[in-house]
């Protein structure tokens, strides 16, 4: 089994859509569990997409990571220091106040309790019904 980055249905880096097509998996419910367990890891799954998306080479790309990081840093530099600023603190706004905002409604407590049990008996489900 090899992981990879798929480009062609993919929304950010191709990371989900890479590991659907490798474990037969649903690439709409991959993405929804990627995004419920983003926000009750207060982040942790997007530091770990990330880390995916440069370490995990393009099946359907003519350019390497390498290019490809080059190419959006070049971008990024074309932008106004302004107009980084305030993207960057715009965007650290954002998680900071969805960090407070989950850890409000979903207590650590709570998320071991009912949250990571729950997902695991969908999960279960999918499978069963996925198996017929």
């Amino acid at each position: 089994m090899k992981f990879y980055r798929k480009l062609e249905n993919s929304v950010f880096g191709g990371v989900l859509s890479g590991l659907s097509q490798e474990l037969n998996f649903d690439l709409f419910l991959l993405r929804l569990i990627a995004l419920f367990l983003f926000f009750i890891s207060a982040g942790l799954i997007g530091i770990i997409y990330l880390v995916l998306w440069i370490v995990l080479p393009a099946v359907d790309s003519k350019t390497t990571i390498k290019e490809e990081l080059l190419d959006k840093f070049e971008k990024l530099n074309n932008v106004s220091d302004n107009k980084k600023k305030l993207l960057f603190l715009g965007g650290g706004l954002i998680i900071v106040g969805l960090l407070l905002l989950f850890n409000f409604l979903l207590p650590l407590d709570m998320i071991i309790k009912i949250v990571i049990p729950v997902i695991l008996v969908i999960i279960g489900i999918y499978f069963i019904v996925k198996s017929r």
